[in-house]
């Protein structure tokens, strides 16, 4: 999380051979260009790229040495008014999530949020437009739910509403649940008339965030098939505090929740025990309140542009959503991957001697979390210029990790890309790697079919990021904790 500084310069410098990934004939002779073919692996010691790397490289790490010392005293330096490039990035994050905190879809926090931003950037006479973007909007109610037993007779569950979800009666559902550790279970049981009039509980044991994150988006559907009256799932995490973990989810005609893991767990062994043969416990039963409104709004996806110096009409597209769940502040899900790419953009521009040769749009995307609308709006509207790179930082920052391209990829484009990692690790940078696979970055995965996508992947395992992800957790102050490796 330490955004655009020392621990993270490889982000700033892989940008530069993002900026320039569409790989020329020729290189090109004008001093400080930012052509590929310039930094190919045979002669990027000599080439006058290097003095570029050097100096971003020298910015951000001494930057890191601010924020370390900051943070060793026990404070943060506030950040200016005008957000120049020595003013840390994570200050710029910290002003950013202290002053509107949650920013979810269709909120004037959000709104509010993209007009900082644009305000800020125009002070360092950066070019600022926003587009419009249609977005259906949610907004969270009060929610409960209460666990009741032979023994517990009102014990509080931490629970928290699934995006989109339905709402409960206002009165809230009360009924016996029934647990189940899998789709496959939850069919079968189904299917035999055991989950009709019940909450049905779906206890799975966690494996990978996308496997969880298919049992959210389609729980509420699966369960209504089979005549429940509410679902509820166990939170998409590796670890919990009773931290329950919202997310998006397809909307069905019965209400979905998730549980904390701990809850849901305890569900699953009250549940297990009433079943036993011979058992005269009582399956336990839970009272479930949500309340919630749906609608349509307009939000924008705020556009930095960067017009290139020798072919404008090509495209670099970088960025991360600025929108958030209303649980926490969305620190790491996902102003920080914006602010990194912020930073990362003027790092380059203050060591460099002129623009890219590319244009460089920076892309603050709305609506990320309700469905990507901010994503697919902007590959709608831009489809048929000539983009010939598209990255977003959506996976939290933390330990530098590497640079995953795919989509429209060459080889060329690769092997640009890995001759600039090599520089990167030479003058110490972290992170210096580039590898293949993966779709881009969630906001940019539209893109893939027809360029160079990718996104930004942290050394620390993803169970770290997923303890905070669409939680109450997701603040700014947790993320030094997980520094060990400076």
């Amino acid at each position: 999380m330490l955004l655009g500084t020392g621990s993270w310069p490889a982000l700033g410098l892989l940008l530069v051979a993002v900026a320039i990934a569409a790989v020329d004939a020729a290189p090109t002779t004008q001093q400080h260009s930012f052509s590929t073919m310039a930094v190919s692996k045979n002669n990027h010691q000599q080439n006058a790229f290097r003095p570029l790397v050097e100096r971003i490289y020298a910015r951000s790490a001494a930057n890191k040495e601010r924020l370390l010392a900051n943070a060793n005293n026990g404070k943060h330096v506030p950040a200016a008014d005008e957000w120049g490039v020595d003013v840390l990035a994570w200050d710029k994050l910290a002003e950013l999530t202290d002053t509107y905190g949650p920013r979810p879809g269709g909120s004037q926090a959000l709104e509010s949020a993209l007009d900082m931003v644009a305000s800020r950037a125009r002070a360092q006479n950066l070019s600022v437009h926003f587009e419009q973007v249609p977005i259906p909007t949610w907004n969270r109610g009060p929610e409960s739910a209460t666990l009741t037993t032979e023994t517990l007779k009102s014990f509080p569950l931490a629970v928290v509403g699934l995006g989109f979800t339905a709402p409960t009666p206002p009165e809230g559902i009360n009924a016996e649940v029934v647990v189940v550790a899998s789709k496959e279970e939850l069919d079968s049981v189904g299917a035999k008339g055991g989950i009709r009039g019940k909450i049905a509980v779906i206890a799975f044991e966690w494996t990978k965030y996308s496997d969880g994150s298919l049992i959210r988006q389609n729980a509420g559907v699966w369960a209504e098939k089979w005549g429940a009256v509410a679902v509820l799932i166990r939170s998409v995490t590796p670890y919990s505090m009773r931290t329950p973990h919202t997310g998006a989810s397809t909307r069905a005609s019965i209400p979905a929740a998730a549980l904390a893991v701990e809850d849901a767990h305890m569900l699953q062994r009250q549940y297990e025990r009433s079943q036993r043969p011979g058992s005269t416990l009582s399956p336990p039963r839970v009272h479930l309140t949500l309340a919630n409104s749906i609608g349509q709004g307009v939000s924008r996806n705020l556009v930095i542009e960067v017009l290139g110096s020798v072919r404008p009409d090509e495209i670099v597209v970088i960025g991360g959503h600025l929108d958030s769940w209303e649980l926490g502040v969305g620190a790491a899900d996902d102003a920080d991957g914006y602010m990194v790419m912020h930073q990362a953009l003027q790092l380059l521009l203050d060591a460099s001697e002129r623009n890219p040769d590319r244009t460089v749009r920076l892309v603050a995307f709305t609506a990320e979390e309700y469905g990507l609308y901010g994503g697919h709006a902007y590959f709608a509207a831009h489809k048929h210029e000539k983009v010939v790179a598209a990255i977003e930082s959506d996976e939290g920052v933390f330990e530098p990790g590497h640079l995953s391209v795919g989509g429209a990829t060459t080889d060329a484009q690769f092997e640009a890309l890995a001759s600039v990692a090599e520089l990167i690790r030479e003058v110490g940078g972290r992170g210096g790697e580039v590898r293949r696979g993966g779709n881009g970055g969630p906001d940019v995965g539209d893109w893939c079919a027809q360029t160079l996508c990718g996104a930004w992947d942290s050394a620390t395992p993803s169970d770290v990021y997923f303890r905070y992800h669409h939680t109450a957790a997701d603040v700014r102050f947790h993320f030094f904790s997980h520094f060990s490796f400076l």
